[in-house]
């Protein structure tokens, strides 16, 4: 989801949980002398998120892309955007390691992951 009122327009990676609700993920730059052009990363993970991507209601919220994947990938994916927001994050640069790069590769991870469970089935057949 990009806000698109924003002056730099923000972007988070936006999943369900299988209950009906949802759990939300972005990058932030960190503090540092540079920040936000480049500075330590702060990727943040809520597992109770404020967005519904089904009912949005702010015009300034667009869906940016819309990847389908089945339950099992759903909880990988979750998992994933968890363990890259608990563990190092590395850097931040605002030109090319931003919140869009960072919702793009949550989004690729998740592709990726329905590729290759679609992929193990059809083996199995």
């Amino acid at each position: 989801i990009r806000d698109t009122c924003s002056t730099f327009g923000h972007e988070w990676v936006v999943g369900e949980n299988g209950d009906g609700t949802y759990w939300d993920s972005n990058k932030m730059p960190g503090k540092g002398p540079l920040a936000p052009a480049n500075c330590p990363a702060d990727i943040q993970f809520s597992d109770k998120s404020g967005f519904d991507p089904k009912n949005l209601t702010d015009p300034c919220f667009k869906i940016m892309r819309h990847v389908v994947t089945s339950p099992t990938v759903d909880k990988k994916v979750r998992d994933e955007a968890k363990k890259r927001a608990d563990e190092d994050k590395g850097r931040y640069d605002a030109l090319g390691n931003n919140c869009r790069h960072y919702a793009t590769g949550i989004c690729d991870y998740g592709v990726g992951a329905q590729l290759g469970e679609n992929l193990k089935k059809k083996k199995g057949k």
